[in-house]
């Protein structure tokens, strides 16, 4: 998985990370509506705390974020969008 390897390899240089994962599974034979929550509105709540957090773990440290995301996917871009908006608001 694409996504793992990253991580490793941020964890091997000693450099701190968070992954904001939604995994939403519907079964193809429910019968039930969609409900479904603010991708960037929730993602912003992850994002300010972990701004909060690198606060308290980096004091007077620049932070430096780097996104991966599903290019082309609204909920991909609405969770990084939101998390680097809360995270900024935090800072």
């Amino acid at each position: 998985m694409v996504l793992s390897s990253k991580c490793h390899a941020f964890s091997q240089r000693s450099l701190p990370f968070f992954s904001v994962l939604f995994i939403i599974r519907v079964a193809s034979t429910a019968d039930a509506p969609y409900v479904g929550m603010d991708e960037k509105a929730a993602s912003a709540l992850g994002g300010a705390e972990a701004g909060r957090f690198f606060l308290e773990q980096f004091p007077g440290e620049d932070a430096k974020i780097a996104v991966i995301e599903v290019v082309g996917q609204e909920a991909s871009t609405n969770r990084s969008d939101g998390f680097i908006e809360g995270f900024r608001e935090s800072v």
